[in-house]
């Protein structure tokens, strides 16, 4: 009996090969919304404490102190295995069948939730302005970092016999001259230099290569590719594309040649106008472009945003100078009131692209590590501690001043007393299958706003409901591993750009050229090299919110099978010309899922209702609660590392004011 084509098409594309991953079944099996945790009542919950914080492919289990979380590959980030225990506490069947708390006999003077950048920054902050005291951090994963996530490979193949590092999530230290000075004092104190990226960063390795915009059959008829060199206008590089007539002279028109559309109008009615639409109703209702214009540019700002054209509104669209806007006569000389936070806060920033560790910023997840249990990992550089390997058995030792335990999800965080009056409060959390606590005189609850209210015992009604607003959005962070990248070379390309609205991929590029530190980036495409895809989950048609609600159940839903079989064919589809075999080229793919990823920012017009004059959601969630304080990027509604640090200094001092 002959294959089906499904069948001959996984053949071609390498499913069946075997490459530095595990047959993926990511431990237990969550659904959204739901409990279908390997069963239910006191045996299901059973089989999730048991894993809690694990990553295996065939059953759950307590990571192991030998394992080194940065070379694991299939799915990482936020696992089933590490969502299970907040996921029921979020279904209100935890309590039901858990048991009460056995107490470690351990006190501290700080209990932090979540061992993100924000959980580190406030752990630093702390120990800085209390050298003595005791801190404990507990985190749901099997790594520390939250999305500032390290991924290593050695590669078989590929002539180059030594590691290479990517990044699993936060990639940059975007726009440091935006920086506050308690945030810029936070990377000094712990040895980052911003100014000595500029030698690490090689900008040459881009000079000759392009950017190939690919229209795929499914949405324009057929597949077609032009490269994108700087050199010719969008006219001339859609000239042959498969869309319409039409849609290719209102693309050469709001490129080269907009109109003031909203004329006879002064400045600041013009920019409230842009803030009661999104751009994509921009582009339809007032300049009236033709269909296939909204499908061109509907990716065009969703690797920042998370989501596309139809839901980013038209005055951040603006601001990211978006084609269509030039004849409108605004002003630049300052943020409009209904720009989205993060605008507001760069607004003036000039800073070049190339604050980048090799692993992104994990690479500041580390320093903050040394920091704070300089055993853990030697050296007293920025640049030393790239190669240098981080010990994980040393981050949770008895006797310790700092101690960061993994794979334990925090449960409770209760006072022991009225909340006026207590001294103490009482945290549990769930590690190797046992329900534990600890004592402390405070905590700071450095995770997703959205977990508080189902966490923090007692905590006031609005400041749940404020705090449930605070969704974040759902995507992906690919690092694929190719034994050699000469199809990049002969295409002279270094990066990929789709247009395609109903796909997740939004594109993807040759990992960013650093050295440092001993590291040599790969610069001969010949060699073994990462290349690096974004995935956004976000529903199109909604509100970034109910957009993200939705396109989560549809993330979590989708196997690692699915998804490494549509990377391999996007880059079969793009790449194919240049030689690019998937079957033969791909040696290793590691999904960065974050199912709960950007803090969602206020915008307009979705948010128009209180932003920007408030009250603001996130300031009402992130109030002090007796001896728990919130750090955490969700407190400003700003993805960005320098709101995962104010946020963090700002919580340590209130919870200094308090204890």
């Amino acid at each position: 009996m002959s294959d089906s084509p499904d069948a001959r098409r996984d053949r071609e594309l390498g499913m069946d090969r075997k490459i530095t991953r595990r047959e993926f079944v990511d431990g237990v099996a969550v659904t959204i919304g739901g409990v279908a945790l390997a069963g239910s009542g006191v045996g299901g919950l059973a089989a999730a404490l048991a894993g809690c914080g694990a990553d295996s492919s065939a059953a759950l289990r307590t990571p192991s102190l030998v394992d080194y979380p940065p070379a694991l590959t299939d799915m990482r980030g936020q696992t089933n295995a590490a969502r299970a225990v907040p996921h029921m506490l979020k279904d209100g069947v935890f309590w039901d069948a858990a048991g009460g708390p056995e107490s470690t006999g351990e006190s501290y003077d700080v209990v932090i939730v979540g061992a993100g950048l924000s959980g580190l920054s406030a752990a630093y902050v702390y120990s800085q302005k209390s050298p003595e005291a005791r801190i404990l951090i507990l985190d749901n994963h099997d790594d520390f970092g939250g999305h500032a996530r390290r991924n290593e490979y050695t590669p078989a193949d590929g002539g180059i016999g030594r590691r290479i590092i990517g990044y699993g999530g936060t990639e940059t230290i975007a726009a440091p001259s935006a920086y506050s000075p308690q945030a810029l004092a936070v990377l000094e104190g712990i040895g980052v230099r911003p100014e000595r990226f500029r030698r690490y960063f090689d900008g040459s390795f881009w000079a000759d290569l392009g950017t190939m915009w690919f229209f795929d059959k499914e949405t324009w008829g057929r597949d077609y590719a032009v490269v994108d060199r700087g050199d010719v206008s969008v006219a001339a590089l859609v000239k042959d594309a498969p869309m319409a007539a039409q849609a290719k002279r209102d693309l050469a028109m709001i490129y080269n040649t907009p109109k003031d559309w909203l004329a006879g109008l002064p400045d600041e009615a013009k920019k409230q106008r842009l803030s009661e639409m999104t751009y994509a109703q921009y582009l339809a209702d007032v300049v009236r472009t033709h269909p296939d214009v909204l499908k061109f540019v509907h990716n065009m700002g969703r690797a920042d945003w998370g989501y596309g054209a139809d839901t980013v509104g038209a005055i951040d669209a603006w601001a990211e100078e978006y084609p269509g806007f030039g004849g409108l006569g605004l002003s630049w000389a300052k943020p409009y009131r209904a720009n989205s936070p993060s605008e507001r806060v760069m607004w003036d920033s000039t800073d070049p692209y190339i604050h980048h560790f090799p692993d992104g910023c994990a690479g500041v997840a580390r320093l903050l590590v040394r920091a704070l249990i300089p055993e853990a990992l030697p050296g007293r550089t920025m640049e030393d501690q790239v190669l240098e390997h981080l010990d994980y058995a040393r981050l949770d030792q008895t006797g310790t001043r700092v101690r960061i335990r993994l794979g334990s999800p925090v449960v409770r965080v209760r006072h022991d007393g009225d909340v006026d009056s207590a001294a103490e409060v009482e945290v549990a959390y769930v590690q190797a299958g046992r329900i534990k606590s600890v004592k402390a005189k405070g905590a700071v609850m450095a995770c997703g706003a959205s977990m508080a209210p189902y966490i923090v015992d007692g905590l006031p009604s609005l400041q749940k409901q404020a705090a449930q607003f605070m969704t974040r959005m759902p995507q992906v962070s690919v690092n694929v591993l190719l034994r050699q990248r000469r199809a990049f070379e002969k295409l002279r390309i270094s990066d990929v750009r789709a247009f395609n609205p109903d796909s997740p991929w939004v594109g993807y590029w040759l990992d960013y050229p650093v050295s440092m530190g001993g590291y040599e980036y790969p610069t001969d495409l010949s060699d073994a090299g990462l290349v690096h895809i974004y995935g956004m989950f976000c529903k199109r048609g909604m509100s970034p919110r109910e957009g993200s609600r939705v396109g989560r159940q549809e993330l979590m839903k989708t196997p690692y099978r699915d998804l490494e079989r549509s990377i391999r064919d996007l880059f079969a589809r793009t790449l194919g010309e240049g030689g690019f075999d998937p079957a033969r080229d791909i040696e290793a793919i590691t999904v960065n899922r974050w199912a709960h990823g950007y803090s969602i920012e206020y915008v307009s017009p979705w948010d128009n209702a209180f932003y920007p004059d408030g009250p603001l959601p996130g300031e009402a969630a992130s109030t002090p609660f007796g001896r728990i304080t919130f750090a955490g990027i969700d407190r400003s509604s700003r993805s960005y590392m320098d709101e995962a640090i104010d946020a963090a200094i700002s919580a340590v001092n209130e919870l200094m004011d308090r204890t």
